[in-house]
């Protein structure tokens, strides 16, 4: 009995291992072809699929595969799979996943979710993609702009001047073919057409050896500059004028053009000049009258300033200087006239020499007789000539004086009359010199002793 008991106790135990070991087989050969539970390709669900339906799954997302590509002007194209005949498979890479899972492990499943990254075997027809390369608007749109390279340009108000390049955004066809290709091949979807160097850079830029060795000289040269120091003023001439004043010769060296030269000179003796400007003076009799017109001042000698200004530029050395004068005057601004003079009233007809501010002589004269055509011309003037025993010859005299003091070329001056025995009052309307102005011998001698050349003269 007891034995007999044993029997049916331990054929009752066997049968759910039995059950357990049948459910445990089947499912096995269930995943002899499926995928274990929990199992996640490329971010899809491919848990109890066959190779072929995660395959066909995995396809299903890349049928919208699109080609970006990012431009200069953060503008984007697209080219679309279908258009480059794009086919994309999986099997290998996803057989290889499958291969992977051992059909007797399938328990783990249960309890553990797996990702795996399936490899794409793409393929596509270059000649599609290379017509809708073409047809991107980044190579046959109107907006392309084409490279353009850095040159040294010359014009008459700039000089030589760099005009910088242009990089545009023409894309090389070829390069972005071959970057393309690449891409697609390696199954990724997005180009940076910059960082790729797909765009077709100038050959020359402003940094290019060729633009470098142009201006090297240029540069050297207009990184001077000449500062005229006129009074309590200065005029600057920096590189950028002396840029404009530079030329190339016909034998390609560089040159100045003397005219522009002049012309700056010009432009500095008509803010400058003083000569025959009118000036405020004081009277010996405490008057203040306008003289006008005469050779008294300053006046730039615009030719030997050209020249010396020439020297300068050609020597490229930085320099602060004067102009050179035609005339001086005692100094800049004002009357110009300081504290030593020779002032002469052709009305009171009388003359008075200064001495640092002291009267050292005065005296009567005698000026042109205004009624025949010899008046004597008033202005300011100065001392530009003295002489001793002279002849002063004219159309109708001739006449020796011990002293001359010319102030105006070789025909006005101051000098001694021994022919005549008495000065000023109104002699001169009826008995008057032929516009000089006649003096008593003594006192023109102690005027021409004391007197020196360039003394202002101021006639009124």
């Amino acid at each position: 009995m007891n034995k007999k008991r044993g029997k049916h106790i331990a054929l009752i135990a066997g049968i759910p291992l039995a059950v357990f070991g049948m459910i445990y087989l089947t499912i096995s050969l269930y995943f002899q072809d499926r995928f274990y539970y929990g199992t996640w390709i490329n971010g899809i669900d491919c848990s109890g699929k066959t190779v072929e339906e995660a395959t066909s799954r995995l396809m299903e997302y890349d049928t919208s595969y699109i080609l970006r590509f990012e431009e200069l002007d953060t503008t984007e194209e697209t080219i679309i799979g279908t258009d480059i005949g794009y086919i994309v498979s999986y099997e290998e890479s996803i057989k290889e996943i499958k291969q992977g899972q051992n059909i007797w492990l399938w328990p783990k499943s249960v309890v553990e979710v797996n990702f795996f990254k399936a490899s794409e075997t793409a393929t596509f027809d270059e000649e599609k993609l290379m017509e809708a390369l073409n047809n991107l608007s980044c190579i046959s749109g109107s907006q392309v702009i084409e490279p353009q390279d850095a040159y040294v340009d010359y014009n008459e108000q700039n000089g030589f001047v760099v005009v910088e390049e242009v990089n545009g955004n023409r894309i090389d066809a070829e390069k972005l073919f071959e970057v393309a290709k690449s891409t697609v091949e390696a199954g990724k979807s997005r180009i940076n057409l910059e960082e790729n160097g797909c765009y077709i850079q100038p050959q020359v830029t402003k940094e290019s050896k060729e633009i470098q060795e142009i201006m090297a000289p240029i540069e050297a040269i207009t990184s001077k500059q000449i500062t005229y120091q006129i009074s309590d003023h200065q005029e600057v001439i920096d590189g950028a004028l002396i840029n404009t004043w530079l030329y190339m010769d016909e034998e390609g060296n560089l040159a100045f053009a003397q005219d522009k030269v002049t012309q700056y000179v010009e432009g500095l003796a008509a803010a400058y000049d003083t000569v025959g400007n009118s000036r405020e003076f004081v009277t010996s009799k405490g008057n203040t009258i306008t003289v006008q017109g005469g050779n008294y001042g300053w006046q730039i000698d615009v030719e030997a300033e050209v020249a010396a200004l020439l020297e300068i530029l050609k020597s490229g050395e930085s320099v602060t200087k004067e102009p050179a004068y035609l005339s001086t005057a005692y100094k800049h601004g004002g009357n110009e006239i300081g504290n030593t003079y020779l002032e002469i009233s052709i009305d009171d007809q009388h003359m008075w020499y200064y001495q640092n501010g002291q009267l050292l002589i005065e005296t009567d004269i005698v000026t042109g007789n205004p009624y025949k055509g010899n008046s004597t011309p008033v202005g300011s003037y100065k001392v530009l000539n003295k002489h001793t025993s002279i002849v002063l010859k004219g159309a109708d005299y001739e006449s020796f004086v011990n002293f001359w003091i010319g102030f105006k070329g070789t025909a006005y001056g101051v000098h001694d009359a021994s022919w005549r025995s008495t000065f000023g009052g109104t002699i001169y309307l009826g008995n008057g010199s032929h516009g000089c102005v006649n003096t008593p011998y003594a006192n023109v001698q102690a005027i021409y002793n004391q007197i020196e050349i360039g003394t202002p003269v101021l006639l009124y």
